[in-house]
């Protein structure tokens, strides 16, 4: 075989990645408004979930229910984070919002997974589906104790703020 086909051959397999690479990068410089930006940075997120789920189902062979969990987990935290750098607490550069998001929904995949992979079939689609209704379960519970303690918070502090006299509160009425 002499060099020509070789080069030709081996270029070949990847002119499709370096195509789809400069066809990604030259797109958001044509589509410059926000709402274009955004809905390929949600078509982004969807591809890299499609491919997780094509890597558990496909090259695995397990049946999740529960893939999605983690891209949530890192979702929320990454939102969390997100107004944590609006309010100051914290500084973190926005384009390392995303990376912060994966990070935390690694590590909680890592730690799922390491005892959800050990069966497969059956079983690890169940375990995954209990994880899923989890964390579901989770999100109400934990957005009604915030709205809870929230309220509990903000009326402790206005009872804090009012002013007293001889531990009695001046904007009270007190019947005897």
């Amino acid at each position: 075989m002499n060099d020509n086909a070789m080069q030709k051959s081996a270029m070949s397999p990847a002119m499709p990645w370096i195509l789809a690479a400069v066809i990604l990068i030259v797109l958001p410089f044509i589509f410059t408004g926000g709402g274009s930006i955004t809905i390929m940075n949600q078509i982004g997120i969807t591809i890299v979930l499609a491919m997780s789920y094509n890597m558990l189902l496909g090259q695995g062979g397990m049946l999740s229910f529960g893939h999605a969990v983690y891209m949530g987990i890192g979702g929320f935290v990454a939102v969390h984070v997100m107004n944590l750098v609006e309010n100051e607490y914290m500084w973190l550069p926005l384009p390392f919002l995303p990376l912060v998001g994966g990070l935390v929904g690694l590590g909680f995949a890592t730690i799922i997974g390491s005892f959800s992979t050990r069966k497969a079939g059956t079983v690890f689609a169940m375990i995954s589906l209990g994880i899923g209704e989890l964390i579901a379960a989770c999100c109400i519970i934990i957005t009604v104790f915030f709205l809870v303690v929230k309220k509990e918070f903000l009326e402790i502090e206005q009872w804090l703020l009012q002013p007293l006299v001889l531990s009695l509160s001046l904007k009270k009425k007190f019947i005897f």
